[in-house]
């Protein structure tokens, strides 16, 4: 893992709870943005143990937001590993770029449109690469001091580039061996809401779907993200999220549903 990453896990304070051996595309940013200027939250999460059972479970994840006027720009990169013993059992790592330009900013919470830079490595999917790029109009319902509510449409494409196999008995191998890379053409669609209900308490849910638009409509994605946000001070706070994640078309050995309630350790700068 980034050597740079490892002072936000000195931050963290709380356990990750139900850990899964494929880690789910969190994205977790459905805070809130500032009204104008930038804003920079930082969480962790770490499960540390050590004598009868060495373990190592960790995540660390970073969100950058940007506003002025009509524009606003995102960036959130993720960190996610974990160890058994000597043996690795998660490596992930994962960003989202986006930029929106409000071209009628006074319609509804503002009009115009998006441009999104996704990326995605996970060693236990068999994921060696996956970037998505694509452009869409976007609407936001709600604007307020206190209420969010975005919707997004994009036309993105797509390259993935499968890990390579471990050995010729691979499970992967009949699929990996006809297609060690591909490109394609996805619709991406997404909704955003997040509420400011108390002072210092900030619920919020994303949903992200995913379908193909130049090969089999069966192959689609599906993750929704659900967070309650507790704050201490105006700077200090903790974070319960609950993550699914579907893809109905996995690799061969790797499951398509998941599962996450983590618990995380929040700074707002």
């Amino acid at each position: 893992m980034s050597g740079k990453l490892l002072p936000v896990l000195l931050l963290s304070l709380f356990a990750l709870a139900l850990p899964r051996t494929v880690q789910a595309q969190v994205l977790e940013d459905v805070a809130l943005p500032p009204a104008q200027g930038f804003e920079l939250d930082l969480l962790g999460a770490a499960e540390l143990r050590s004598g009868n059972v060495r373990l190592a479970l960790l995540n660390v994840q970073g969100i950058g937001r940007y506003t002025r006027d009509q524009h606003y720009a995102s960036l959130r990169i993720t960190d996610s590993f974990g160890s058994l013993g000597d043996d690795r059992f998660m490596n992930a790592v994962r960003g989202l770029a986006q930029y929106r330009y409000a071209v009628f900013p006074k319609l509804l919470g503002g009009l115009g449109g998006e441009a999104i830079l996704h990326y995605d490595r996970d060693e236990f999917r068999r994921r060696a690469h996956l970037l998505n790029a694509g452009l869409g109009p976007y609407a936001s319902l709600f604007q307020t001091d206190t209420l969010r509510w975005v919707i997004t449409a994009a036309y993105v494409f797509e390259f993935e580039k499968f890990a390579k196999l471990t050995s010729p008995e691979d499970p992967a191998k009949e699929v990996r061996d006809s297609q060690f890379s591909l490109t394609g053409h996805r619709g991406w669609f997404a909704t955003e809401f997040g509420w400011e209900i108390a002072k210092r308490v900030h619920v919020g849910e994303e949903l992200l779907f995913q379908v193909p638009l130049d090969h089999c409509p069966c192959d689609t994605r599906v993750l929704t993200t659900t967070f309650v946000r507790l704050y201490g001070n105006d700077y200090v706070g903790l974070q319960t999220s609950f993550t699914v994640l579907y893809d109905s078309r996995p690799a061969i050995d790797v499951k398509s549903f998941d599962a996450i309630i983590r618990s995380s350790l929040v700074v707002t700068l």
